[in-house]
């Protein structure tokens, strides 16, 4: 009988032990896997920030690189722009010393319509600087208008006379074989190439 019963205390604490252990191999497991949940959910917090940070630097390279892209444009565009109108800026300041001097009617209307010719150009490369859109888009949109190119040859050499007679310069032009006088072209612009070669060469000619 004493036998019977150590046995059965054994296997009574046996069975105790057996249920301890799953006890804390379940209760493991339950922490081990909250464990593992709160790590995943750490990364994917950690990942999204990290994307989230990247994509935030790489947006403000991008508009770091526009801007600085649209400041080059504005600056190359006003340097240009101020060369240009310095060309009428001076047959305008020109034209109006020489109608100081001078008292005849037929020399004043000579000089006040040349006048007249530089200050419109002048007012057609004002307008064309105040297209703030233009300048910032970098791009450039032609406007075509019927144009007479005796006309606008004439109103260039008008522009630069100027220059000329500083340097002690002569300018021929000859249209005779001009098979089309008028023609369809964006009429600021054919002015500004001209006056930007006529007034390189004029400068730079001994």
């Amino acid at each position: 009988p004493g036998t019977s019963a150590a046995k059965e205390r054994l296997h009574d604490v046996d069975d105790f032990l057996q249920q301890e252990v799953s006890t804390f191999n379940s209760r493991l497991l339950k922490h081990s896997v909250i464990q593992m949940f709160i790590i995943l959910v750490s990364i994917c917090v950690i990942f999204s920030v990290y994307s989230l940070m990247h994509r935030r630097r790489h947006r403000l390279k991008m508009e770091k690189l526009k801007a600085e892209k649209v400041s080059r444009s504005k600056s190359t565009f006003l340097s240009n722009m101020s060369h240009d109108i310095r060309t009428p800026m001076n047959a305008i300041i020109g034209f109006t010393e020489l109608a100081l001097t001078k008292d005849d009617t037929e020399s004043m209307r000579d000089y006040l319509h040349k006048i007249n010719i530089s200050s419109k150009h002048l007012l057609s490369l004002i307008n064309d600087v105040l297209e703030m859109s233009r300048i910032e888009s970098g791009k450039v949109e032609l406007q075509p208008v019927f144009t007479s190119i005796p006309e606008l040859l004439h109103n260039l050499n008008t522009i630069i006379i100027g220059q000329l007679e500083a340097k002690q310069h002569s300018l021929k032009i000859n249209a005779i074989n001009v098979r089309d006088e008028n023609v369809m072209c964006d009429k600021l612009r054919l002015n500004q190439i001209l006056l930007n070669l006529l007034s390189n060469a004029i400068k730079y000619t001994p």
